[in-house]
């Protein structure tokens, strides 16, 4: 009587192990591709050309700015080491924020920051008004650092000396 029971649970446990294994791959194939944001070159790569460079006082970023071709404004963050917050956020927020405790309200998501060089667009009305990049410590709940981003009015303007 036990024999054509161990023998029905083996096929059995087979079976479930044969479906188990199926179901991850057919799974794995069946999944959407994980959201990228497309690289966006900077078309200013110096100072003569356009670009401005902003830099971020406590955590050692660097942030160039630039324009692409359609003129919108790009932000580039690189890193001097790594960060030491692993879910870092970045935004956008008009002005200049008065408390750095939390994330202003009116503050625009740009993107997740990795610690390596990555490019964001700012948003169309960052053109036209002064305003900040905060770094966002999204395990923390806190704002890092913030970076003033002033705007620039005229192209006479990009060659003033400061």
């Amino acid at each position: 009587m036990i024999r054509p029971l161990r023998a029905r649970h083996r096929r059995m446990v087979v079976a479930v192990g044969v479906v188990a294994g199926l179901l991850l791959v057919l799974g794995l194939l069946a999944r959407r591709p994980v959201p990228t944001q497309a690289a966006l070159p900077l078309r200013a790569a110096s100072q003569k050309d356009g670009s401005q460079e902003v830099g971020f006082g406590r955590l050692g970023v660097r942030a160039t700015l630039g324009r692409d071709a359609d003129g919108s404004v790009l932000l580039e963050l690189g890193a001097a080491w790594p960060l030491d917050d692993a879910l870092v956020g970045v935004y956008w927020a008009p002005g200049r924020p008065a408390d750095l405790a939390r994330l202003p309200e009116r503050s625009y998501w740009l993107g997740l920051y990795g610690g390596r060089a990555q490019t964001y667009r700012l948003p169309p009305r960052s053109a036209a008004v002064d305003g900040s990049v905060l770094l966002y410590g999204l395990n923390r709940h806190q704002v890092l650092d913030a970076a003033p981003i002033p705007v620039r009015r005229s192209a006479d303007a990009r060659h003033s000396p400061s």
